[in-house]
């Protein structure tokens, strides 16, 4: 199983992260009942270049990983604001 960690503000998983990602790879074994080990991976891709997108940013990574698009795509947040409006406002 894999876990990918991204972090809008840095392109790797530093130490900080390590004890935090761990215990959660030990709550999602508990969870799917696994004793299989967690490959965690911290793709390459696009950083956050404003205090404010990061929730933007992590919507981006889950909707280029779902079209199977790189990561490291520049994005307009502008746009992909208005993108994540309009999936929710026509989802009601």
């Amino acid at each position: 199983m894999i876990f990918e960690f991204y972090d809008p503000q840095n392109k790797s998983c530093g130490q900080e992260y390590q004890i935090l990602i761990h215990t959660w790879c030990e709550v999602l074994a508990k969870i799917f009942a696994t004793s299989t080990k967690w490959k965690i991976i911290c793709p390459s891709h696009i950083l956050q270049t404003d205090n404010m997108s990061c929730g933007v940013l992590v919507c981006y990574y889950a909707y280029q990983r779902v079209q199977n698009e790189s990561l490291n795509t520049p994005v307009n947040i502008t746009e992909f604001r208005k993108l994540i409006y309009e999936h929710i406002i026509s989802s009601n």
